[in-house]
């Protein structure tokens, strides 16, 4: 008889223990409230190119009118501008280097002059108000060679985002200015994201499809 008591005592540990498990597992498969979401907020890191990574990452904008190719293209050529920058101002940077970084800076500035004239004409906007998700790795704290490499791969898969934002804006008949402008960053970045290529295979003896995004989708 006390062997049964015991028995059953031991079963009903059992069942609790069960039931507070599911209770469990039930509470963690809700979806969270809005105020829930802010209240623990997930941080998420995801490795750029810049940084040696085999994660395959896209990082991907789908494009509605002109209107979002200008606001997206607007802080996509700054942080361009900004990497290169960096570039330009280091000692040790390899001459050829820093006159590509050069000519970045030279083009893309204008670029950006000339998009913000049209949100400006066009749509009564001051500058573009598109959030943006950076797409190449911290370059200030590098120098020297690691710096030119995290440059060189960070700015191929950058380089491929604006002409896949270029391409998609091209299916959506904008304004004769924006295809014109659309032409000319995929011509001119295809032609970079070559060089850049070359110099990755060159110099560090690296080949563009062992990078993310090398296989294509690149975009924003």
């Amino acid at each position: 008889m006390k062997q049964t008591k015991k028995n059953t005592k031991i079963l009903i540990i059992k069942y609790l223990g069960i039931l507070l498990f599911a209770s469990f597992l039930i509470s963690a498969c809700q979806p969270k409230t809005q105020g829930e979401v802010e209240s623990s907020p997930t941080s998420i890191t995801m490795p750029s190119p810049a940084e040696d990574t085999t994660v395959e990452m896209q990082h991907i904008v789908t494009l509605r009118n002109e209107s979002d190719f200008l606001q997206s293209m607007i802080p996509h050529h700054q942080e361009a501008i900004d990497s290169s920058k960096i570039i330009t101002s280091q000692p040790n940077i390899d001459p050829k280097l820093k006159t590509f970084a050069e000519q970045v800076i030279a083009v893309q500035t204008s670029e950006i002059a000339q998009m913000q004239t049209w949100l400006k004409e066009w749509y009564q906007q001051e500058s573009s108000g598109t959030e943006y998700s950076p797409m190449m790795g911290d370059l200030s704290t590098l120098q020297g060679n690691e710096l030119e490499l995290a440059y060189i791969k960070g700015m191929i898969f950058h380089h491929q985002g604006a002409i896949e934002m270029a391409k998609q804006v091209q299916l959506l008949q904008p304004r004769p200015e924006v295809q014109e402008l659309a032409n000319g960053i995929i011509a001119s970045q295809s032609k970079e994201v070559a060089q850049l290529e070359v110099w990755l295979k060159e110099k560090y003896a690296q080949d563009v499809s062992s990078m993310p995004m090398a296989q294509g989708d690149a975009a924003h």
